[in-house]
């Protein structure tokens, strides 16, 4: 359910395709932590996740609980499978 809402955000946010899937998966967090709670996506990831920033203005996103942790790490994979298939996709044009 999570995992698809950062796919569909994916499929939307075609600004930078170069950029690395972990860079777009900061944004659609930080997105979520700065807009108010509204589905229950949301209120899962400010249940489950924690997002601290230091004093450069730099976020960090911190399990709460362990199913906060298998979510973040979910999270990571699916950014890792997806940098995968776009360098194949890539590779596949020339």
């Amino acid at each position: 359910m999570i995992i698809s809402e950062f796919a569909q955000f994916l499929k939307i946010d075609n600004s930078d395709k170069i950029k690395p899937g972990i860079s777009k998966l900061n944004e659609w967090l930080i997105l979520k932590f700065t807009s108010p709670c509204i589905t229950n996506i949301d209120k899962i990831i400010h249940k489950e996740i924690y997002c601290a920033t230091n004093k450069i203005g730099c976020f960090f996103f911190i399990a709460k609980s362990e199913s906060g942790r298998l979510l973040l790490e979910a999270l990571y994979k699916f950014c890792e499978y997806y940098d995968n298939y776009q360098k194949a996709k890539n590779q596949n044009k020339m």
